[in-house]
């Protein structure tokens, strides 16, 4: 069986989500585990067959950051 070859994108977010831990708070030591919109975000950057050079995200306060 093939290996799935997986995206930079994909890649980006296995990454965080393995070495990336709370610093602080609630869920203090525990491992990120980002949300959809976050997911969202790394593929439109990452997986942009353009490329991107620079990506400025805002969001509001207290949306999952």
């Amino acid at each position: 069986m093939a290996k799935k070859t997986l995206t930079r994108a994909e890649r980006n977010i296995l990454w965080c989500e393995r070495n990336i831990y709370i610093p602080e708070g609630k869920f203090v030591g525990q491992p990120l585990k980002m949300a959809e919109f976050m997911k969202d975000d790394f593929r439109a950057i990452f997986d942009n067959k353009h490329g991107t050079r620079r990506a400025i995200i805002s969001r509001g306060r207290k949306n999952a950051k």
